[in-house]
């Protein structure tokens, strides 16, 4: 009985350049216009400015820590921001 034999291969690098091309020709500049939507007041004595993005249709808060402290922070403590899905929708 003749012992087997294992050959390796080593891996061909011609997928290399594809996924350069593929990484840097598919990415395209960026553009969204943003507009200012003024101050919202949640009638608790704060406010935070409103920031509309047209490219993806939403309202960005200017203040990424506004829902720390509010009735909507349900998270570990009433001062972390964090927020459970139904908080944030109501």
């Amino acid at each position: 009985m003749e012992p087997m034999m294992t050959t390796t291969r080593s891996h061909s690098k011609s997928w290399l350049p594809v996924a350069l091309v593929l990484m840097l020709g598919l990415g395209g500049p960026a553009e969204a216009t943003l507009i200012d939507r003024g101050l919202f007041n949640d009638g608790l004595g704060g406010s935070v400015r409103l920031i509309y993005d047209t490219d993806i249709d939403i309202t960005w808060l200017g203040d990424a820590n506004f829902g720390a402290g509010s009735p909507f922070d349900s998270g570990v403590s009433n001062t972390d921001g964090l927020m459970s899905l139904q908080s944030a929708m109501d």
